[in-house]
């Protein structure tokens, strides 16, 4: 510790002012966004963009949206429902799994998904959603630059 008292400094000049002026309006989802998607949630069955062929994947999980029972009953959603998801930067389509895990008034997809696999049939196939094509880049934290991929406001819509 540099510092004679070896106490540590929690004070960082550069970001109380910024969280004095927090708003808790920010916070809360919208009419046209009801829904906070966490965009690259970290899952077993993912592991950072080397799912390339999910032939493997027979119980259409690793790609899914995840979404509370009653979100999912508010939509008339069931697990392997087809959903698109909206958000300021973009569409992604995909499937749902309805799970306690996950908290109402929040979805999640998995990450390092949404790549491009060739089969050897030749018909190109999307194996997932991308996280990235569905934040933006300028909704980021002040300080380090990094996008809000946790906290991306979205809408749900099931596809028939």
């Amino acid at each position: 510790m540099p510092f004679p008292d070896k106490k540590l400094r929690l004070y960082i000049e550069e970001l109380f002012p910024k969280l004095v002026a927090l708003d808790e309006n920010q916070l809360k989802p919208s009419a046209e966004y009801p829904y906070i998607l966490t965009a690259g949630q970290r899952r077993g069955e993912t592991s950072n963009t080397i799912i390339r062929d999910s032939s493997w994947d027979k119980k259409r999980k690793v790609t899914s949206l995840y979404i509370s029972p009653n979100d999912a009953a508010e939509l008339s959603l069931e697990t392997g429902d087809d959903v698109k998801i909206t958000t300021k930067s973009g569409v992604g389509k995909t499937y749902v799994e309805v799970t306690n895990h996950q908290p109402d008034g929040f979805v999640s997809l998995p990450n390092g998904l949404g790549l491009d696999f060739m089969p050897a049939n030749g018909e190109e196939v999307r194996i997932g959603v991308s996280p990235n094509e569905l934040t933006l880049t300028n909704d980021k934290d002040f300080f380090a630059g990094t996008p809000w991929h946790k906290r991306v406001p979205a809408r749900i819509e099931k596809l028939v």
